[in-house]
């Protein structure tokens, strides 16, 4: 750098510039963005439904301890209507595809199918885990939701108010003991 009466700084930016493409440290700090769709990856609500498609039994349970109020994909709903009203028959799968195969519910219909084509079956730590979280969330909500009931009491307070939200505290006790603490 003296001799060609460059600045050392300039020499050595561009000697690291170079160095860069053949140091191997950031080779593999790359990011690929990948569509698990486009990948197989498959997740808990889609294992939920292709379960609840194969096994009636485990979609009357879900039906029954849940009311289906478990699902954050809207096309589910539509799907487990059509699955509710094929109940007791043989050839469940190809009915379903028959009524559902549409643009609207195609795509979400086919990732849950291709995975019941599979024959997967669903783990019993995979849904008591998921289920458990969304009782956690449940239950965040119906406190979140009473502590505002007492914020506005706080503010706007009388004597009907207040034995309402008694009794609301009460039934949510006891929903909260029923289902939460072994």
């Amino acid at each position: 750098a003296r001799k060609l009466q460059i600045e050392e700084g300039l020499v050595l930016k561009e000697i690291n510039k170079q160095g860069q493409k053949l140091k191997g440290i950031k080779r593999n700090k790359t990011q690929k963005n990948r569509d698990n769709i486009n990948y197989g990856i498959y997740g808990i609500e889609e294992k939920i439904m292709a379960q609840m498609v194969i096994d009636e039994q485990f979609l009357n349970y879900i039906e029954k301890e849940y009311n289906f109020k478990i699902f954050s994909n809207t096309d589910y709903y539509h799907i487990i209507d059509t699955l509710s009203k094929l109940k007791g028959k043989e050839n469940k799968m190809q009915l379903l595809s028959n009524e559902m195969n549409n643009e609207q519910y195609g795509p979400t219909l086919a990732r849950i199918m291709l995975l019941a084509d599979e024959g997967y079956k669903l783990e019993p730590y995979e849904l008591h885990e998921f289920l458990s979280k969304i009782e956690e969330k449940r239950q965040k909500e119906n406190i979140q939701d009473f502590m505002g009931k007492i914020n506005d009491i706080s503010e706007n307070g009388g004597f009907n108010r207040i034995i309402k939200l008694i009794l609301d505290y009460n039934t949510f006790l006891i929903d909260a003991r029923e289902g939460g603490i072994k």
